[in-house]
């Protein structure tokens, strides 16, 4: 994936491959598709539930509960961000930067010709991933966003 760092973090050089899937890998996919629908819905709902609890200082990314045929992530642009990590990592909640430079600043694509990012570059630096699976419990998202809340009734 041309948008990870390797072990030494250090942006990737290398552009990997659309790779075909083998006989073994589409035997566990069917098995594994009658429970997407399941998993989805059940982010879905978990979704709605951080967008329900959170803080109005928190603008969420993901806009539309109902449609969306996949959750894979709860992206939030937070005011202060590092200091809500440590401050979320500090009370065993694990956040992420889901990327942090764009596909565009690989070293693979220094000459290309670049439009203007402005936008983009200002948000890559401001975005986090709160916790989103399906071993997520409604309390764990309301504990998530009342810690959310205080965070910034304090700052």
């Amino acid at each position: 994936h041309s948008g990870m760092c390797n072990l030494d973090g250090e942006k990737n050089s290398e552009i990997s491959g659309n790779f075909r899937l083998h006989a073994i890998q589409s035997s566990f996919l069917n098995i594994k598709l009658e429970f997407v629908k399941k998993k989805i819905a059940r982010n879905r709902e978990l979704a709605y539930l951080y967008k329900e609890n959170l803080p109005q200082e928190i603008i969420s990314v993901t806009q539309n509960y109902q449609n969306s045929n996949h959750y894979c992530f709860q992206i939030i642009l937070p005011s202060h961000r590092d200091e809500l990590m440590k401050y979320l990592t500090q009370n065993n909640v694990e956040v992420k930067i889901r990327h942090d430079f764009l596909i565009s600043e690989q070293k693979k694509f220094k000459d290309c010709e670049k439009e203007s990012l402005a936008n983009a570059k200002t948000l890559v630096k401001k975005i986090i991933c709160l916790p989103l699976h399906n071993n997520l419990t409604n309390d764990d998202v309301r504990f998530i966003s009342e810690l959310i809340t205080k965070f910034y009734k304090n700052i």
